[in-house]
């Protein structure tokens, strides 16, 4: 009796420590595989875990640490810079240089670092919602189109704080009162590619509630519009609206709702140059480095333009 008590404690204490080495091997070999893991397209590895590409290098589709491997469609990847670049595109209207599209899209201002990027209808955790963030992804809602090649459904989206810093990073600054009230025209509309809902001359688009946030490790995600066809101003407290043809501007004084407390809803960001007051009187056609055209009793000469009087 005592020995089959001898045996049966052998084998239980023989099938505990196969147990315990099984465990240990199936554990190994799992952090193995994690390791070398494959992170998805679009994702790299750091520390054993994967980060999607567009938070280390803006408009990159596919990338390692160290790298961009495949920008979007419109960038190109600088070695020198390490980042995806695009060609800034502008437009003169009525004396004020514009950027013809979104800051972040093709053609648009270049997003700095230090400004976060989110997907819409994603969770994007923040610290504190005075953070520069920008959301990219569909930021329209189902009333948007795309007639011009510039699609009204998916521009990017920021708040005023990244609005701000990215037309600063980029060596111009938001729109004032003024320079908005130069463009309430359909040729304005033509040459800036502004949507709205309303427009029936050219891209549409809307407000849609895909422009997440979430503070700290709070469950509780706040559900922000994202407004394409809201374009941000100098002022903190001010956002734009295309009606139709028509600009509405809408501020603390002039709107019934008082939104001076909502500079991190998301909207569209153009930054503009006065060509006279960055190039000099007489200045009417500007690029972002040089004069390119002046008035009447001006001449142009190295990039400024001189008086034909003096």
């Amino acid at each position: 009796m005592e020995k089959n008590k001898k045996i049966s404690l052998f084998i239980i204490i023989f099938a505990i420590v196969i147990v315990i080495i099984t465990s240990v091997i199936f554990f190994l070999f799992f952090m193995t595989n994690k390791q070398n893991k494959q992170c998805d397209k679009g994702f790299y590895q750091y520390n054993k875990f994967c980060y999607p590409c567009f938070n280390k290098f803006i408009n990159c589709n596919e990338c390692n640490f160290n790298k961009c491997l495949s920008c979007q469609n419109g960038f190109e990847w600088s070695e020198e810079e390490k980042k995806c670049k695009t060609e800034i595109k502008t437009v003169v209207y009525k004396n004020i240089l514009w950027n013809e599209f979104n800051a972040g899209d093709i053609g648009g201002a270049e997003i700095p670092i230090g400004v976060k990027i989110c997907r819409t209808n994603e969770p994007c955790i923040v610290t504190d919602i005075s953070l520069p963030i920008c959301w990219q992804g569909n930021t329209s809602g189902e009333n948007c189109n795309n007639i011009t090649g510039y699609s009204g459904c998916n521009r990017t989206v920021c708040n005023w704080y990244a609005a701000n810093k990215i037309c600063e990073t980029n060596f111009m600054k938001l729109p004032t009162d003024d320079e908005f009230k130069t463009i309430n025209d359909i040729k304005s509309n033509a040459l800036l590619h502004f949507c709205s809902a309303t427009n029936k001359q050219g891209d549409k688009c809307s407000s849609v509630n895909y422009c997440h946030f979430q503070l700290g490790n709070n469950s509780y995600r706040n559900l922000s519009l994202c407004f394409p066809n809201f374009y941000w101003g100098k002022k903190q407290a001010a956002v734009y609206s295309r009606s139709g043809m028509k600009l509405d501007i809408y501020d603390n004084k002039s709107n019934t709702q008082n939104i001076d407390s909502k500079a991190w809803m998301a909207a569209s960001v153009r930054c503009t140059l006065n060509c006279s007051k960055i190039f000099q009187k007489g200045c009417i056609d500007c690029s972002l480095n040089q004069c390119l055209k002046c008035a009447d009793g001006f001449e142009l000469s190295n990039g400024m333009c001189v008086s034909q009087t003096e």
